[in-house]
C-alpha cells in the first residue's frame, strides 16, 4: 500500500448527494476546491464523508486554470454487472494499479454505479496530456463513461459509500508503456485484411497471408488471442469468442487455422465462471462468424 501524498483538490463543501442543476450553491461550490497533498487514506476519508475532488487549479476550476492532476477517475455508470465491485476488482488493470474504488451517489443494488481511482506516481501538468492519459485509461473498461476525461473534471464524493482501498500506484512510465503496447496491437488489428496467397489459404494450418511472413502472422495470432483472453471476463466469453472469430476471419485466416486458435481461447477461459464454456459453444461461434463475409477495412476500423 502506498502512503505517498497525492496532489488533489478537495472541496470544502460536504454534500449528501449531487447538487441539483440550477442550485444556488453552484458558484460557491466551484470556488471551494482546495489544492492539497494528501495521503491516499485521507483522500478515501474525504470521499466517504461526501467531499468532491478534482485536480489542482489556480483559482476557479476550468481548463485554462489547470495546474496538475495526480489521479485518473473512471466512472462506471453502465448499471449492470460491469459496474459491480465483484467485476471491477477482478479487472487486470485495476488489480495491478488500482488506487481505490467507491460507489457513487447514483448507485443502487439494482443499478450499480462505481468509480475507480488511479493514483499516479507523479502529477501530469499539461491538460492535453492529462486528457490523453485519462481517455486511454477509461477506454480499458467496458461500460465506462467515455466523456469523463477533461482536465477540469471534478468527481462527487459519496457519504457512507461502499469503498475498497488497495492504494496501489500507477507509474507514468508503466502507463506510457501500456499505451504504446495497446496502440501497437490495435494498429495491427485494424489494418486492412491481407489478400490470401493462391494455393496456400485453402486449409493452410497457419493461415499465412500475402506479404505477411510466418513470424508476423504468428505474432498477430498471439496478439489477437491474448487480447481475447484478457477481455473475456469483462465482455463475456461468448461475446469475446465472436469478436475473436471475426478478427481471424477479417484477417484472412482459413477456418481451419482459426479453429485451432479458437480452441486455444476456449481452453484458456473455460473455467472463468462456474459454468464451463465448452468447445462446442466456441466452434458454433466460429461457424457463425465464418458464415458471414469478411468486413472491408473501413467497416473493421469503425469497430475498434
Amino acid at each position: 500500500m502506498s502512503d505517498e501524498p497525492i496532489k488533489i483538490a478537495v472541496n470544502r463543501m460536504q454534500l449528501s448527494g449531487k447538487l441539483p442543476q440550477g442550485d444556488s450553491r453552484w458558484a460557491a461550490f466551484n470556488d471551494l476546491f482546495v489544492c492539497q497533498s494528501l495521503p491516499p487514506l485521507d483522500i478515501a476519508n474525504a470521499i466517504y464523508t461526501g467531499h468532491a475532488y478534482a485536480g489542482w487549479h489556480n483559482g476557479r476550476r476550468c481548463t485554462e486554470n489547470f495546474l496538475c492532476a495526480q489521479h485518473i477517475g473512471v466512472d462506471m455508470d453502465s448499471g449492470d454487472q460491469r459496474s459491480t465491485f465483484d467485476e471491477l476488482l477482478q479487472h487486470d488493470f485495476f488489480k495491478t494499479y488500482g488506487g481505490l474504488i467507491h460507489t457513487t451517489p447514483s448507485h443502487t443494488q439494482q443499478s450499480p454505479r462505481a468509480r475507480l481511482l488511479f493514483f499516479l506516481d507523479e502529477p501530469i501538468t499539461n491538460p492535453t496530456a492529462f486528457q490523453a492519459a485519462a481517455t486511454f485509461v477509461v477506454s480499458l473498461f467496458s461500460g465506462a463513461d467515455q466523456a469523463v476525461t477533461d482536465a477540469s473534471r471534478f468527481f462527487y464524493g459519496c457519504c457512507n459509500c461502499e469503498i475498497e482501498i488497495p492504494f496501489k500506484t500507477l507509474p507514468l512510465a508503466h502507463l506510457r508503456h501500456y499505451y504504446a503496447r495497446v496502440t501497437a496491437q490495435n494498429r495491427m488489428l485494424t489494418q486492412p485484411a491481407p489478400q490470401p496467397v493462391k494455393g496456400h489459404m485453402n486449409g493452410h494450418t497457419n493461415g499465412h497471408t500475402n506479404g505477411v511472413s510466418a513470424k508476423e502472422c504468428d505474432h498477430l495470432q498471439d496478439i489477437i488471442l491474448q487480447r481475447a483472453i484478457s477481455r473475456a471476463n469483462v465482455e463475456g466469453r461468448n461475446n469475446t469468442g465472436l469478436w475473436l472469430a471475426t478478427q481471424l476471419r477479417d484477417n484472412a485466416y482459413t477456418k481451419l487455422a482459426a479453429e485451432s486458435i479458437v480452441k486455444s481461447y476456449q481452453r484458456a477461459v473455460e473455467r472463468n465462471k462456474p459454468e464451463p464454456y465448452t468447445e462446442n459453444e466456441a466452434l458454433k461461434t466460429l461457424a457463425s462468424a465464418y458464415g458471414r463475409s469478411a468486413r472491408t477495412p473501413w467497416e473493421a476500423g469503425k469497430t475498434h
